[in-house]
């Protein structure tokens, strides 16, 4: 039942419709555990149907999606830190068809994107050279539209040359994360990690003019007990880079980051894409919130102008793969840049006002009590 409750509510509060489908009649399902959840999210979606509908996201970062475990992980990475971002179908993006424009965003995100045209590694470069930021992980650009392999980083705005040298996925391999690399990340948690693992193909690159080279490669060490394994050389051979292009940024992560995490959830590779995002792209999030990990947050506005909400979806019920009743989390504080009169603030689930501060350009609350999901709406003046 909890399932269905965390699937409609992801829905909702990242602007999709509620849907739930059965084969046959409601009433003689020989399951019925859920029904009593369905008719309570079905409920409160048809009685505020009218904040849902004619909004559309506020998102920060924009990922484009080829799919695979690199993009579930780096989804994972932004959705537990509470960036906003949207997410554009890789095709779309081919086809010149996206719902907003790149510019729209102050990050663009590729997660082993291979398959690009030249048309859109130009326009990518123009986004870039306009002041846009980029991320990119994996052999992004390494193949043309198609599919076929063209054996070249293709982006130039990632700041490496086109050629690399392809180090197939071999176990006991490390990056080095040293003090200097530390520095220009900006990450606090790092502070007590100076190794990660690397357990996929890594694309050894060259940096091109003022690129700057992050982490040093570690080649092959024993791979076993611990006692009997070390190694005994860190390389310049960069695992990040950094680079200024036009009036824009660049870093590229020439190994897929996003599947490490995917597969096993690893703090150290997650830090990194934090410290790739905030440390060097310099990202401005529009909302900031202390909220456990297990929050996930979005936030919408309507097109007319007239109001604004920000949702909530509590995954604290889920272990492994089983989902229960997700546990209460209380005093969920949130700020998020405002830019015009709110003349009220409440919580659509709870139906509770809420008190509304607003400080320097940013707003504050405090959901008192996260059940399952909420929604606190604005409505503007």
């Amino acid at each position: 039942p909890y399932l269905h409750e965390r699937r409609l509510a992801e829905n909702i509060i990242n602007g999709g419709w509620a849907d739930y489908y059965m084969i046959g009649r409601i009433e003689n399902q020989e399951d019925r555990a859920g029904l009593e959840v369905l008719r309570d999210v079905f409920g409160f979606h048809a009685e505020n149907e009218k904040w849902f509908t004619g909004t559309q996201s506020v998102a920060d970062v924009v990922v484009i999606r080829a799919g695979g475990q690199e993009y579930a992980g780096i989804f994972r990475i932004l959705a537990e830190n509470h960036v906003l971002f949207d997410v554009i179908e890789s095709v779309a993006l081919e086809a010149g068809d996206t719902p907003k424009g790149l510019n729209e965003y102050e990050v663009v995100i590729l997660p082993n994107v291979r398959n690009l045209s030249d048309e859109v590694c130009g326009r990518l470069d123009d986004y870039v050279k306009q002041g846009g930021k980029i991320l990119a992980t994996g052999a992004t650009s390494t193949c043309d539209a198609a599919g076929n392999p063209l054996n070249a980083i293709r982006v130039k705005s990632l700041g490496v040359g086109e050629k690399y040298k392809l180090h197939k996925h071999t176990r006991g391999t490390y990056f080095r994360v040293r003090g200097q690399d530390k520095e220009k990340l900006g990450v606090k948690d790092l502070e007590d990690l100076d190794i990660v693992y690397l357990d996929s193909d890594y694309l050894e690159c060259g940096a091109g003019g003022g690129t700057k080279s992050l982490l040093g490669f570690i080649p092959e060490a024993m791979y076993g007990p611990p006692e009997k394994c070390y190694y005994t050389e860190v390389t310049e051979k960069g695992g990040m880079f950094c680079s200024r292009y036009g009036k824009g940024k660049g870093v590229y992560i020439p190994w897929e980051i996003g599947s490490h995490y995917q597969r096993r959830s690893h703090h150290g590779h997650a830090y990194l894409v934090m410290g790739a995002l905030e440390g060097l792209l310099g990202l401005e999030r529009s909302l900031e919130t202390g909220a456990s990990p297990l929050v996930e947050v979005s936030r919408h506005e309507s097109a007319d102008g007239k109001f604004g909400w920000v949702g909530l979806v509590n995954h604290s019920g889920q272990n492994g793969t089983a989902f229960h009743k997700p546990v209460p989390i209380s005093d969920v504080v949130v700020e998020f840049k405002v830019d015009k009169g709110v003349k009220g603030v409440r919580l659509l689930r709870a139906k509770e006002e809420l008190e509304f501060k607003v400080r320097d350009g940013w707003g504050r609350f405090v959901v008192p009590r996260l059940g399952g999901f909420e929604i606190v709406l604005f409505e503007y003046e």
